[in-house]
């Protein structure tokens, strides 16, 4: 019995209870009835019978409702048979749910289990770590936590009639520990209560949430959450609104109510998502509120639960003030709930914070060949992406690179990531070969696998040593675990290993690589280091919308970024349109030729680097031009000029010539607005699309 004098967690007991002035009784036929919002068995069976505890009758002829009390929808059709002749005889009570060791005592005690039939004068009693919940026949359900103690009353209703007295509210009696009640009206009105006896004192819950505890002292505690309650004592009664707590001592009357304390908030955000490779480290933080209203917390009562409903709980104890987190150690894959409420100094709890939700969801990872992982993600209803593509569990991942996978919850509202680092790459394998091209060596290529054999792939190789005469550019892609660089070879180079740096931190020597005479490339390669650059280019063009030339210098900067270079420079433009008929803005169809003079800035990035056989670039460009044109018959027309601003942009592709130059096709476009006050005669429309053949020179 020592244990039953605690009580770690506040249990709930939810009562419906309606008093029926004038029901409409189904005496004599079968009736079906569409539930609207708000119904219960027990309501529909106090409108329908005049009694909410012949609600079995409505159970029996609807099969398959589950356990009670049940969740109606609206809209459910019900079949109500006639109202029994006399009431079914049958248990007060039922013992609907058990969570490890639960003992009923009837009167010898026994282990509680579902579905057991209740009686009056049976005591229901949880143990450490136990919960249960007793359902009444008129759907009263009251839900008791850990080291609590019932006494079941019986059903108030059949008592009062078997007196012929009117049913008037339900009861039960609390040895120990605490009862969180709520009570909501039936549908049709309700002037019914349902009572609480202690030792100390009888609690009167009229409507709404409260809490009623016994502690080792006898004394009894009402907290009111919602509506309104009485607790009486020693013949006198006090009122409690919400928001406030009484209490009585033995032999004493009941305090005046008094405020309880304000709930906790949680301070920082509670991530809806957690990922984890196995096991989940849960911290949520709390904090008492900003600006309290009512008495200062003591403690705190704190639950984790894996229900809504707050039935299978992990954590449920009381904390120092000083604590302010609801941690769990080594949570498994699931979803989870956390509340905490406040305790003042004279043992009153207030309202629960708001519920915080988080599911924690596993990225299980098993090693394949290759240097890949396998992942595997539950539950199913947190699904992942890699790079914004979604993956299909189970997926494969590279890990010659980190990897971010984004996971998100199966309505999108909880989001969380998971990196995933780059796997060490222990010992490297590198064979390296020529890679010969009409009679002369022009790129070197090697192969790098692990100790197993498996190819690395998506990884950096960058040179750290190479024999004497031997310039070797930017590795990049070739295959499986291969790598190609350009190669130049001096007259006078000898062979040798390659000392090569992979992902930028691991060390490896190739094999030695043999040169046979005549192995040389004229010109040296390019740096994989910032350099400036010199285009040429002719162009046809199509200002008018008519075909015309022209031709583009310039000069830029390429800085090696990532896989490739970003390009920076300056553009000089000239195009030429020669004499024919186009539409021009306010003249309409005539004859008129036109010059485009002017410049662009050029910025964009090319793809490969600068010694890559082929590199794809784009560029966008702030573009300022200006144009002259002869508008109408040689001998007869007008002259005009104009300046115009606009932007342009393009996409080209360079093929390697040597280290040093290349050759390029590129098409570009541009839109162009005239400068107010810098038009003189008909205005030219400068935009144009445009084809370029041109050559590029690095110094």
């Amino acid at each position: 019995m020592k244990s039953l004098l605690r009580l770690a967690l506040g249990a709930s007991l939810v009562s419906s209870i309606t008093l029926v002035h004038r029901a409409a009784y189904a005496d004599s036929a079968e009736v079906k009835y569409t539930v609207v919002r708000g119904d219960t068995c027990a309501a529909i069976a106090a409108r329908f019978y005049g009694d909410s505890r012949l609600v079995d009758i409505i159970h029996d002829a609807n099969p398959g409702m589950g356990p009670a009390p049940h969740s109606l929808k609206a809209g459910r059709v019900l079949i109500l048979p006639p109202k029994p002749a006399a009431p079914s005889a049958g248990p007060d009570a039922r013992l609907t749910r058990t969570k490890n060791v639960v003992e009923v005592r009837a009167p010898e005690p026994r282990s509680g289990k579902p579905n057991d039939p209740l009686f009056r004068g049976n005591r229901v009693g949880t143990k450490e770590r136990s919960t249960a919940d007793v359902t009444f026949r008129d759907e009263t359900q009251v839900k008791l936590g850990e080291n609590t103690l019932v006494v079941i009353l019986g059903d108030a209703q059949s008592r009062a009639a078997h007196l012929g007295a009117r049913p008037s509210a339900t009861e039960t009696t609390l040895v120990t520990g605490s009862l969180r009640a709520r009570l909501s009206e039936l549908a049709g009105g309700s002037a019914d209560k349902h009572r609480v006896a202690t030792d100390s004192g009888a609690v009167e819950m009229k409507n709404g949430e409260a809490q009623v505890s016994v502690d080792e002292k006898k004394t009894t505690r009402l907290a009111v959450y919602d509506g309104a309650s009485k607790l009486t004592a020693q013949r006198k009664s006090v009122d409690v609104k919400s928001g406030f707590g009484s209490k009585a001592e033995t032999g004493r009357p009941p305090t005046p109510p008094k405020p309880l304390p304000d709930a906790p908030v949680w301070s920082t955000p509670v991530p809806g998502l957690a990922l984890t490779e196995g096991e989940a480290d849960l911290a949520l933080a709390f904090a008492p509120p900003a600006s309290p209203s009512g008495p200062a917390a003591a403690q705190w009562h704190i639950q984790l639960s894996r229900d809504a409903d707050f039935d299978d709980l992990l954590v449920d104890t009381r904390v120092p003030f000083a604590t302010r987190a609801i941690e769990a150690k080594g949570a498994s894959v699931g979803k989870y709930y956390a509340r905490a409420s406040a305790i003042d100094d004279d043992q009153f709890e207030g309202k629960w914070s708001s519920v915080a939700s988080v599911v924690v969801a596993s990225l299980a990872s098993t090693p394949l060949p290759g240097r890949k992982t396998r992942i595997e993600v539950t539950p199913s209803s947190v699904t992942c992406a890699i790079d914004g593509v979604v993956q299909q569990s189970p997926f494969e991942i590279d890990r010659n690179a980190a990897q971010t996978i984004a996971c998100s919850t199966e309505d999108g509202g909880q989001r969380a990531s998971l990196e995933m680092p780059r796997l060490p790459f222990g010992r490297v394998n590198a064979v390296a070969e020529l890679v010969p091209a009409a009679g002369a060596a022009t790129s070197v290529r090697v192969r790098l696998t692990d100790d197993a054999g498996a190819p690395i792939e998506n990884v950096s190789v960058a040179v750290e040593t190479a024999p004497s005469g031997m310039r070797i550019g930017p590795f990049g892609a070739g295959g499986a675990g291969a790598f190609v660089a350009p190669l130049a070879l001096a007259p006078a180079a000898t062979g040798g290993a390659l000392r090569l740096r992979i992902a930028g931190e691991t060390l490896v020597e190739t094999n030695a690589l043999s040169l046979t005479s005549g192995e040389q490339v004229d010109g040296p390669i390019a740096d994989a280091t910032t350099h400036l650059e010199l285009t040429l280019a002719g162009r046809v063009t199509t200002v008018l919308n008519r075909p015309g030339f022209g031709g583009s210098l310039g000069i830029r900067l390429a800085m090696p970024r990532g896989p490739g270079e970003m390009l920076l420079g300056a553009e000089g433009v000239f195009e030429a349109t020669p004499p024919g008929t186009s539409n021009v803005d306010g003249v309409g169809e005539t004859r008129v030729r036109a010059n485009v003079f002017g410049g662009r800035l050029p910025f964009g990035y090319r793809f490969g680097g600068a010694n890559a056989r082929h590199a794809p670039y784009i560029t966008l460009a702030p573009e300022l031009l200006g144009t002259r044109a002869h508008v109408g018959a040689e001998s007869a027309g007008v002259r005009s000029s104009s300046l115009a601003a606009g932007l342009g942009a393009s996409a080209g592709l360079e093929v390697r010539v040597d280290g040093r130059s290349a050759v390029f096709v590129e098409l570009s476009g541009r839109y162009m607005l005239e400068i107010e006050g810098a038009t003189s005669g008909p205005a030219i429309d400068a935009s144009a699309a445009a084809l370029s053949i041109g050559y590029r020179f690095s110094p």
